[in-house]
């Protein structure tokens, strides 16, 4: 079939292998005529979706026609070109969608926690390493005083026990 068709009367045995890889030969029947009392079915447009089973689409072989009460087998075309069903799927082939990868944006987000993290730690090490210095400066200051001054001691200096023992 060159076009998306849906069939008015008979029915057809297709093989839609082209656009779903199915192996196996599907039965197209036609649209169910109205009754006249039926509204909604008077009124109900034609949808692809809804009506699977009575399009002929684009890119399908024809097996086998069957028609009743001497009544040829007819379709009306729907579609051409590339709002065709086989026309849908070149098309996306040919233009594919962009795609937004949540992957990056994830990775980059938890670098930026990572430096973050690494970031605090690294602030913290080194207010920790002054603190330290500022303390063995002062308990330094502290030895120099008891040194020079032995039995004086500051309010701020603290006294200082030796490790070593004196023999």
């Amino acid at each position: 079939m060159p076009c998306d068709a849906v069939l008015v009367s008979g029915t057809c045995i297709v093989n839609e292998s082209m656009l779903t890889g199915e192996s196996v030969p599907v039965t197209k029947t036609n649209l169910p005529n109205p009754l006249p009392g039926d509204r909604q079915g008077a009124d109900s447009a034609y949808n692809t979706e809804e009506h699977k089973r009575h399009t002929l689409f684009c890119g399908t072989n024809v097996i086998q026609t069957r028609f009743y009460t001497g009544e040829l087998v007819k379709a009306v075309v729907v579609r051409t070109g590339f709002s065709t069903a086989k026309g849908q799927l070149v098309r996306s082939i040919l233009y594919p969608k962009p795609t937004d990868f949540k992957l990056y944006r994830d990775a980059y987000l938890f670098l930026l926690c990572l430096v973050a993290v690494a970031g605090i730690g690294f602030i913290y090490s080194f207010v920790l390493s002054i603190m330290h210095k500022m303390m063995n400066a002062t308990q330094l200051q502290a030895y120099l005083r008891e040194v020079r001054h032995p039995g004086v001691m500051s309010d701020h200096s603290k006294p200082l026990t030796s490790a070593r023992s004196v023999c």
